[in-house]
């Protein structure tokens, strides 16, 4: 992994769900670690629901190795959500990964 590459500054938040006070379940974003990663964009699409035009972009988000990191946390770049669909470990040397995300437009 070229380090130069990484240049942007992301927050990786990890999910918590708690029982509320009255029954429902509650969602809290807690964040996990804030790295530096290289984000690529893979594809993005117009959709249509309910007479609503929306879209939906996908990205390739590399990082450093972080063995914590699991499939249903999140990403924040600035006011951008990347939710993450899953996770490689690159050649399985535990020295980079690379997340398949959805941006959450």
């Amino acid at each position: 992994m070229n380090p130069g590459r990484l240049r942007h500054r992301i927050i990786i938040q990890s999910l918590t769900e708690t029982v509320g006070n009255y029954g429902g379940v509650d969602t809290i974003w807690a964040t996990a670690k804030i790295v530096w990663a290289r984000i690529t964009p893979l594809a993005a699409e117009e959709l249509v629901y309910h007479d609503k035009l929306g879209m939906r972009a996908t990205h390739k988000v590399f990082i450093r190795y972080y063995s914590a990191i699991q499939p249903n946390w999140r990403i924040l770049y600035g006011t951008r959500i990347f939710k993450i669909q899953s996770i490689r470990n690159i050649e399985e040397l535990n020295k980079e990964q690379v997340l398949l995300c959805e941006e959450i437009v």
